[in-house]
């Protein structure tokens, strides 16, 4: 290190100082010329002061082969060493820019499939039953050292996180590539996963700063399989870490813990061995174990009890080591081991309740290196050490791993009920093959399309093949030859060629796919007659083609369809030019336009809309073409070119000089007739209601009389007037446009409202009351020209002399006079009388009366000379009433009424 000059601080150290682990830390002190430097620490309880190794990135001077890189994270630059010293600028150079293309949270039945990744992979949390299936992931994954991070795990492939909330469970990956990681190949989080029928090659080039044992695969939970998966050249110490009752089998696996000491391709620590199954796997040329129950212990149950290894082969590895007890250990085969091929360790009181059954090794031992012979119940195994002067390979196919016919191996081991083995003779073969059966396989059975990728088709047999390729991206094309039978309407561009007569064409064509194919034109041109004769008697255009369709066209009009003429014969009806477009064996084509001029024709408009109903207007027909003078005949007797017409439908005939007619009509409508029609109700209110005409509509109404202005409105349908006098009025009614309604031929119509009520009065003489409740009243005396009588406007009036009286009563805007009723009974008894005593009398306003005699209820009223009543009050019994009435000094005349009959009158003098 010294001797390179360089100066490491700052520089990232990768080492392996932990024996199965690795840390990533800062070189914070360095010499140039020093073999050592001083680096940051690492977790405590992980050193370790032997096999110590290292190497050094993440300074720029360390650049020095192609494809290295380094990034500055003060200057935020990014350097790289290109290959062959070329320029960098104008290259298409890949990097990684996310961890992950799916994040996959909270979810179930979710497919990956058939996706090629770059520089990204995936994660997944909270989630069940997901299948990641035919899948590259090419270097997925990188440590963030590079960016100072040092002692943080890389973001790998990745089922679940820690914690029972974030696993994933039930979920498989399935035939998928993994190659170029910085960290482990995968993680796994949870129960009932398994990873199958997946290649695995260059898995973590630095096994720096994972989780746990610091292995290639991890898995964390409950029955978890891996299966039928091809592994090399992963360079962590320990290639998988199983979790709990797992299933390791079908495996081929070789070249792996380069850059770590110890370790072992599978790692089944003391809490992961019960109930594990490692069977049919193929392990081979690796410097560490094959297979591997190990852990710290006092004693075999702290080393793990309970695993059953069968079935698996082991050649030019560390072999097959075994700690704890209790377990099955039956059909293996190890040979040309580093050192002991099947360990079976006896420390500790291991393994001395162990099967070991029919099992080929060439070193079998309860040591690591030495030859001791090995503990627990034994049969029918193979020991190279119980047979010195055998050489193994004379016993079994170095190659093929199957015993060889002659063997003494061959039906020479036992049944063991729980392992189920595939026996070809009286007994089980010694080893992991059977003689006779076809061998199990390990791996997948699929070749992976490794980085990097290239694109194209990949089928030698097509134009498009691309030898690089290796890929397929759907381009593969193929060159073909074929005949294709066209018909055309006189003519065809086919391939940029024009074709105008049928016959059988050969053209050598590119297709789609690149390729050159010849094909041929079998075509057939369809000739359309748009031949047209003329009739000029009978003006009309005939088609000539037969067994067609037709369709009339307007040349003047740009070609416009005349509506309803698809015959084959046409009469044009107005001078124009036209042609017809034919449609004969599926092949349309258009004549040449004809033109016709020896037609009339004649148009027809009314100068004005009909305003009113019942109105007439003037209508003007206007002829062309033939051969003037025209006479013109309408369908009602009229004749000439300017006629007055009433609403209704009319047609005019117009004849030239020479015969040849012409007929048009015009329709001319009119508003409906406008209806008038009033309500009145009880409060003098009057609505009008009006149809027909064209609304708004207007009403005046207007006093009969004066012909004043009562009130007017314009509204739209109807309109209710409020308070209209009583009596014969008149009003007009009339629509926007000024049409009037007609009374006796006149717009003043009468419009007559009644006294909404019956004047009547209730004659209880002398007090007379109108029998019109809530009006005003005004009391009249008819003996003197029904004169008002001065106050006397009550519903009641007491007359005070005889007399004929009447009532004028005003209500709802309207006055009406009620017939005179006479009163005959009034009389003014200024004598004294001995039924009543007034006294004392002239008083001031306070004095009593007393009767005689009798004791009715009786009212009594006072008026003053005008009539008017100034008192009232009632004597409902007793001889003396005593009277208070505050008047003014005056004469006054009393009543005394008993049964509304007057009784008594007398004159009171107050002063």
């Amino acid at each position: 290190m010294g001797s390179t000059g360089l100066n490491l601080t700052g520089a990232i150290g990768i080492m392996n100082v932990g024996s199965f682990k690795t840390f990533n830390r800062e070189i914070i002190s360095h010499n140039p010329q020093d073999n050592f430097f001083s680096y940051n620490t690492i977790p405590n309880n992980t050193y370790r002061d032997k096999h110590h190794h290292f190497f050094v990135e993440g300074k720029l001077e360390l650049l020095d082969q192609p494809n290295e890189w380094f990034y500055d994270t003060t200057s935020m630059t990014l350097y790289l060493y290109p290959d062959n010293g070329q320029n960098p600028n104008g290259r298409s150079i890949s990097g990684k820019v996310q961890d992950y293309a799916f994040t996959i949270t909270n979810s179930t039945d979710v497919i990956i499939k058939n996706i090629y990744f770059f520089a990204t992979t995936f994660f997944a949390k909270s989630s069940d039953n997901l299948l990641i299936e035919e899948c590259h992931f090419s270097f997925p994954n990188c440590s963030k050292r590079m960016l100072r991070e040092y002692d943080v795990a890389p973001n790998v492939s990745t089922f679940g996180q820690p914690g029972s909330a974030n696993e994933v469970h039930n979920s498989v990956i399935r035939k998928c590539l993994f190659e170029y990681t910085d960290g482990e190949a995968l993680r796994v989080y949870g129960d009932s996963n398994m990873i199958e029928n997946c290649y695995m090659q260059y898995i973590d080039y630095s096994v720096s700063e994972l989780p746990f044992l610091m292995v290639g695969v991890y898995f964390s939970g409950d029955a978890n399989k891996f299966l039928h998966n091809t592994v090399h050249d992963a360079a962590a110490s320990a290639f998988l870490a199983p979790g709990t009752t797992p299933e390791f089998a079908y495996n081929d696996v070789w070249s792996t813990g380069a850059l770590q000491s110890d370790g072992s391709v599978y790692q089944g620590t003391s809490a992961t061995v019960q109930n594990s199954l490692i069977h049919h796997n193929y392990i081979h040329d690796t410097p560490k174990y094959a297979l591997r129950f190990d852990a710290p212990g006092g004693d075999p149950g702290q080393a793990g009890q309970y695993g059953n290894m069968h079935h698996n082969i082991a050649v030019r590895t560390n072999g097959i080591m075994v700690k704890g007890n209790h377990h099955y250990i039956c059909y293996n085969t190890t040979f040309s081991s580093n050192k002991n091929g099947l360990i079976i360790l006896d420390e500790d009181n291991s393994n001395d309740s162990s099967f070991i059954y029919n099992n080929f090794s060439e070193k079998m031992s309860a040591h690591r290196a030495h030859q001791i012979p090995i503990p627990g119940i034994t049969s029918s195994n193979w020991n190279g050490y119980d047979n010195p002067s055998v050489n193994f390979y004379n016993l079994m196919d170095t190659n093929t791993y199957l015993p060889l016919s002659n063997s003494s191996i061959v039906d020479a081991g036992v049944p063991i009920s729980p392992i189920n083995h595939p026996q070809n003779g009286a007994a089980p073969d010694i080893g992991a093959l059977e003689l006779g059966v076809l061998p199990w396989q390990a791996g997948v059975d699929w070749s992976p399309t490794f980085y990097p990728w290239i694109q194209g088709c990949t089928d030698s047999t097509s134009c498009q093949y691309n030898p690089l390729a290796n890929i397929d991206d759907g381009s593969c094309g193929y060159a073909n030859g074929d005949t294709i039978a066209l018909t055309a309407c006189d003519s065809l561009v086919w391939n940029g060629i024009n074709y105008t007569s049928s016959g059988i064409y050969n053209q050598i064509l590119t297709n789609l796919s690149g390729c050159d194919s010849v094909v041929t034109l079998d075509l057939g041109i369809i000739s359309v007659d748009t031949s047209v004769s003329y009739v000029i008697s009978s003006s009309t255009l005939t088609a000539l083609a037969p067994n067609a369709t037709y369709q009339w066209l307007d040349c003047n009009n740009n070609n416009t369809p005349v509506a309803g003429e698809t015959n084959q014969n046409f009469s044009p009806t107005s001078n124009g030019n036209y042609a017809v477009e034919v449609t004969q064996n599926g092949c349309t084509a258009i004549s040449n336009c004809y033109q016709i001029n020896n037609l009339m024709s004649v148009s027809l408009s009314a100068l004005n809309p009909i305003y009113c109903n019942g109105n007439t207007t003037d209508v003007n027909a206007i002829a062309s073409g033939g051969t003037p003078p025209y006479s013109y005949s309408w369908s009602n007797g009229f004749s000439g070119s300017f006629v007055t017409l009433f609403a209704g439908t009319y047609s005019c005939l117009v004849t030239d000089a020479n015969g040849f007619t012409v007929t048009d009509s015009i329709s001319l409508s009119e508003p409906t007739a406008m209806v008038v029609n009033y309500i009145i109700d009880t409060l003098n209110n009057v609505e009008y209601q009006i149809q027909g005409g064209t609304s708004p509509y207007t009403v005046s109404i207007y006093d009969g009389i004066s012909s004043n202005l009562i009130n007017s409105a314009n509204f739209a349908s109807n309109y209710i007037f409020q308070n209209i006098p009583c009596g014969v009025q008149i009003y007009e009614a009339s629509d926007s446009n000024n049409c009037y309604q007609l009374c006796n031929n006149m717009t003043n119509c009468e419009l007559t409202v009644p006294v909404p009520f019956s004047n009547s009065v209730n004659n209880n003489s002398p007090t007379l009351t109108s029998d019109v409740q809530g009006a005003t009243y005004q009391w009249l005396d008819c003996n003197n020209n029904n004169s008002p009588i001065s106050g006397e406007t009550n519903q009641s009036y007491t007359a005070a002399v005889n007399g004929d009286y009447a009532v004028e009563v005003t209500k709802f805007n309207c006055t009406n006079i009620s017939p005179c009723e006479s009163v005959n009974n009034v009389g003014i008894n200024i004598n004294n009388e001995i039924d009543y005593v007034l006294y004392p009398n002239p008083n001031d306003g306070s004095f009593t009366l007393e009767r005689s005699s009798g004791n009715d209820q009786a009212e009594i009223i006072i008026y003053d000379l005008s009539g008017k009543e100034v008192y009232s009050d009632t004597w409902k019994s007793g001889r003396k009433k005593n009277i208070e009435c505050n008047l003014s000094s005056g004469y006054y005349h009393m009543h005394i009424i008993i049964s509304n009959k007057v009784d008594e009158v007398r004159e009171i003098i107050i002063h």
